[in-house]
Formats: C-alpha cells, sequence, structure tokens
C-alpha cells in the first residue's frame, strides 16, 4: 500500500510511495464549469496528498460521464492501478467516484482486499488509515 515515508519501521523496506491514483469526475456542464469542477478537485486532491507525504500520482478524469460505475474506463483504471501497486486512490468526493452507496461499498471493498487505501476527501474517509 501507498505510505508515508515515516510509515516504514527501519528495517522494514521501501514504502511505495508511488502507488496513488487521483480521480476525478464531473457529469455535468455545470459542474465542469464551476462548482465541483475538475480544476478544483485536482487542487484539492493535490493538496491532502502533498500533506499526508504522498508523492505525486496519475490522474484519471471522466468528463460527462453518467452512469454507472462499472461503465467508466478511467475509473477502472484508476482502480486496477491502486489495487496493482497497494496504493492510494484519492478522490474529492464519494459523489465523484460512485452514483451509488452500492457501486461505492464494491469499489471500497475491491481496494481493501487488494491491500489498497480509498480516501475521500469531502466525507473525511482514509479506509486503512482511520485518521483525519
Amino acid at each position: 500500500m501507498a505510505r508515508k515515508a515515516s510509515d516504514v519501521a527501519p528495517g522494514e523496506g521501501s514504502a511505495d510511495l508511488s502507488g496513488r491514483a487521483d480521480y476525478c469526475r464531473v457529469s455535468t456542464v455545470g459542474q465542469r464549469d464551476e462548482g465541483v469542477s475538475l480544476e478544483m478537485q485536482r487542487e484539492r486532491i493535490a493538496g491532502w496528498c502533498q500533506h499526508n507525504g504522498y508523492e505525486q500520482g496519475e490522474v484519471f478524469v471522466e468528463v460527462m460521464s453518467g452512469g454507472r460505475a462499472a461503465n467508466r474506463p478511467e475509473l477502472l483504471k484508476a482502480i486496477s492501478l491502486a489495487c496493482k501497486v497497494r496504493g492510494i486512490l484519492v478522490v474529492y468526493s464519494l459523489s465523484r467516484l460512485a452514483r451509488s452507496v452500492k457501486d461505492t461499498l464494491l469499489i471500497a471493498e475491491r481496494l481493501e482486499k487488494s491491500g489498497a487505501n480509498l480516501a475521500s476527501l469531502s466525507e473525511r474517509i482514509d479506509i486503512l488509515r482511520h485518521r483525519w
């Protein structure tokens, strides 16, 4: 899992500090241009990650996306990356991650089973660290 350097005990080996996937999504023109714009989501995610010691990660963006999480290719790529490297998937809000509680729980469960983490800034969720 992606960890801060301070999380690594002496002799434990190197932590994967680069396993970060940032996911940003807008589903309407209004969201794109104001409110929870892509730029605002990116800025908040980058600030949170910098504050928490994560290195720059890969950014996955969906524009004008609707429908279920399973039909969003960039989200699927972000989840796969986080799972593969046991990293962290960072979103501004759970509403940007999925449109239903069921989809959100399925994503969180998949990440947790692979040893990856999910952080949602608006809801102050960090599933593996439980710290805010």
